[in-house]
């Protein structure tokens, strides 16, 4: 059996022998990955990805997000926002038993900005919408989302500043954004999931025991 598998920007085939289907870039390799300024800026990566079916994943690459068939190895971009680039988390949840990718801008959002929250179905995802937001001055940005299967319910860690890291929910019924487990660094979490009726949580606290 093989494994279709994604190294930053390189798709892969893994089987008794290993193929590179796509290489990097030869100017960034060539030029600018001699100096690390020039490796930061111009680098690209995979920051997060979800399989949305048995033969598919979408992957956010730091320029928007793309559809990987893992059949034939396409790609194919996927519309989004203009000012969307990069989702540290890609999620499948259901809205009315329809699935649904859900993803968010990642950046450091020093100036606390509003911060929206995307959807689209997973059969039409060109076809995004706005799902909710965060309003200004409360978060950086998304680390994460859970969703509890019985009643919808989204569970999101936030990220970074002291007042506001930690969890919060938005309710399916009333589409309000509250707070839940929210008490400084020690409920910076970077994953969520939902185990037997009840949220994990990973935290990413800097400053504390993990």
């Amino acid at each position: 059996n093989e494994i279709i598998g994604i190294n930053n920007t390189r798709l892969v085939r893994l089987s008794s022998n290993l193929k590179i289907v796509a290489k990097g870039d030869f100017v960034f390799k060539s030029i600018f990955s001699r100096f690390s300024i020039f490796r930061r800026l111009f680098r690209e990566q995979i920051y997060s990805k979800v399989l949305i079916s048995s033969n598919e994943i979408v992957a956010s690459n730091g320029s928007g997000l793309i559809l990987v068939n893992l059949e034939d190895l396409t790609c194919k971009i996927i519309d989004t926002p203009k000012s969307f680039k990069k989702s540290l988390d890609l999620n499948v949840i259901s809205i009315n038993g329809i699935p649904h990718l859900i993803y968010s801008n990642y950046s450091q959002n020093q100036a606390l900005r509003p911060l929206k929250i995307y959807v689209a179905p997973v059969d039409d995802l060109n076809n995004y919408r706005k799902y909710s937001e965060f309003n200004a001055e409360l978060i950086n940005h998304i680390h994460s989302y859970v969703q509890d299967p019985k009643n919808e319910d989204l569970y999101i860690s936030v990220g970074d500043i002291d007042k506001t890291s930690g969890i919060w929910k938005l309710n399916k019924e009333t589409n309000r954004m509250l707070p839940i487990l929210v008490d400084g660094q020690k409920y910076r979490s970077v994953i969520l999931e939902w185990v037997n009726g009840g949220i994990v949580l990973i935290n990413d606290c800097p400053s504390a025991d993990n």
